[in-house]
C-alpha cells in the first residue's frame, strides 16, 4: 500500500520524465531494471503500474496518457463517451454531487455542463480525481476525500452516485453488496429526489424503486457497461426501461413504458433473416419487446436469436441473411462450404455447448465467398446456418 507522499511524487514534475520514458519502452523487464537504478522500489512500482493502466485506459479515455489511475478506479470508471452521454441529464442543474467518484470518469463528463463536487473516501483515489480534472483544464470541480454519509447534500440540485462494487476485493453485482448499500441509496432517493445511481448491468433493484425511477442499460464498445437508475427530474419516463448504445457522439436506443414483458413467439420455420439483439437489449430484458415491435419470433425457446422473412433495419438489432441451413455435422458442413466456395470468417453460437474457435479451426476454408456460421438450436436439434452480415 502506497502512502500519499508516493502518490504526490507520481503526479509531480519529478516523475514526469520517467512516465514519459516508460510510455515509449516495450521491454518492461529492462525498464524496471533501469528505473530501480534511479528510483525507490515504491516509485518504480508506481511508474510501472501507471504505465500499464494508462495503456489499458486508452480505449476509455482519449487523454489517458495524461491521466492517473488506481487499478480499482480504472476498472470501475465510466468511459468518457458514456459519461458525456449521461451528463446531458444534468443540464438543468448547476450544482451536482458525484459521490464515490473514483478517478473521476463521470465527474469529467458532468463537469462539462455543471459545477461538480466529487467525493471519494479513499485519499489516493480522490487525489487522482482532482489531478485528472486539473490536467484536463476543468476548474469547476471540487474534490473531497470524505465518507459520503458525513456530507451535507442539501446544497446540491442533483446527485450521481457510483457505489463501490468491490468492497471486500471481490466484485459483486448485487446492490446489497455495494458500499454504500441499498439502505443508504434508498435514503438518498427519498431525501434528495434528483438522484442517479450507477449499477452493474445485472443488478436488481426493489420493485418500488424500479417503478419510481427510469432504468437505463448503457452499452459501449460492444458490451453493456452499466445500469443507471434515474430518479426525480433526471428520469425522462419514470417506470420505464431503456437500452442505449453509445458510439462516439452517436446514440441509439430502444425502450418501453409498460411494466410487463410481452410473450416471445416461437418460429416453426427458420425464415430468410436472423437477428441478434444488442447487449444492452439483452441486459434490459427487452428482447421480447423489440421482437414484438418488429414481428420477429425466437428461433427456439430461451435463445435470443430472432428470425423473420423480412429484412429489419434497426440499430439495436444485428442481422444476417440466411443462405441455407442444415443439421450440425462437421463432415456435411465442410462439404457444403467447399461446394459453394464459402470461407468462414466468423462462428457464432447460442444454446449449444460447442466452441466457436474449435468449429472455425475444423472448418477452415479457402473459398472466396465470406460467410458467418451460426450454430444454435431449432426444434430440439442443433443446426448450422450459413449467413452473411446485413448492415443495419
Amino acid at each position: 500500500m502506497f502512502n500519499l507522499s508516493d502518490i504526490h511524487w507520481l503526479t509531480s514534475d519529478a516523475a514526469e520524465p520517467w512516465l514519459a520514458d516508460a510510455a515509449l519502452e516495450k521491454n518492461l523487464v529492462g525498464l524496471a531494471k533501469r528505473l530501480r537504478k534511479h528510483l525507490s522500489s515504491e516509485q518504480t512500482h508506481l511508474v510501472l503500474e501507471q504505465t500499464q493502466l494508462r495503456h489499458r485506459a486508452r480505449e476509455k479515455f482519449s487523454h489517458a496518457a495524461h491521466m492517473f489511475f488506481t487499478r480499482k478506479g480504472f476498472e470501475q470508471s465510466t468511459d468518457e463517451t458514456i459519461a458525456r452521454y449521461k451528463s446531458q441529464r444534468f443540464a438543468l442543474h448547476s450544482k451536482v454531487a458525484d459521490l464515490c467518484c473514483g478517478i473521476g470518469g463521470d465527474t469529467l463528463g458532468i463537469a462539462q455542463i455543471a459545477n461538480v463536487t466529487a467525493v471519494d473516501r479513499c485519499d489516493a483515489t480522490a487525489f487522482f480525481a482532482k489531478t485528472n480534472c486539473e490536467r484536463l483544464g476543468l476548474h469547476n470541480v471540487e474534490v473531497q476525500a470524505q465518507d459520503i454519509r458525513e456530507l451535507d447534500l442539501s446544497k446540491f440540485q442533483a446527485i450521481h452516485v457510483d457505489p463501490d462494487r468491490r468492497v471486500l476485493g471481490k466484485r459483486t453485482s448485487q446492490v446489497q453488496g455495494g458500499e454504500p448499500g441499498l439502505k443508504t441509496l434508498c435514503s438518498l432517493v427519498e431525501r434528495y429526489q434528483n438522484v442517479a445511481i450507477k449499477l452493474s448491468p445485472t443488478a436488481v433493484l426493489p420493485i418500488d424503486m424500479e417503478r419510481r425511477g427510469e432504468l437505463e442499460w448503457i452499452e459501449s464498445r460492444g458490451e453493456c457497461r452499466q445500469l443507471v437508475a434515474w430518479f426525480g427530474n433526471l428520469a425522462y419516463r419514470p417506470g420505464s426501461r431503456q437500452a442505449t448504445m453509445v458510439v462516439g457522439d452517436k446514440i441509439e436506443s430502444f425502450g418501453v413504458s409498460e411494466p410487463t414483458t410481452p410473450t416471445l413467439g416461437q418460429s416453426p420455420v427458420i425464415g430468410k433473416y436472423l437477428y441478434e439483439p444488442r447487449p444492452s437489449i439483452l441486459a434490459a430484458d427487452l428482447t421480447s419487446s423489440i421482437a414484438n415491435a418488429h414481428e420477429l419470433n425466437a428461433i427456439a425457446p430461451g435463445i435470443p436469436y430472432l428470425v423473420s422473412n423480412q429484412r429489419i433495419d434497426h440499430p439495436m438489432l444485428r442481422g444476417w441473411m440466411i443462405h441455407t441451413w442444415l443439421p450440425f455435422d462437421l463432415r456435411r458442413l465442410r462439404a457444403k462450404l467447399q461446394d459453394a466456395n464459402f470461407m468462414v470468417l466468423d462462428v457464432k453460437k447460442r444454446g449449444v455447448d460447442l466452441s466457436p474457435r474449435t468449429i472455425a479451426r475444423k472448418l477452415h476454408g479457402t473459398g472466396e465467398k465470406p460467410i458467418t456460421l451460426i450454430v444454435t438450436r431449432h426444434e430440439n436439434r442443433v443446426i448450422a446456418l450459413i449467413t452473411s452480415r446485413v448492415t443495419t
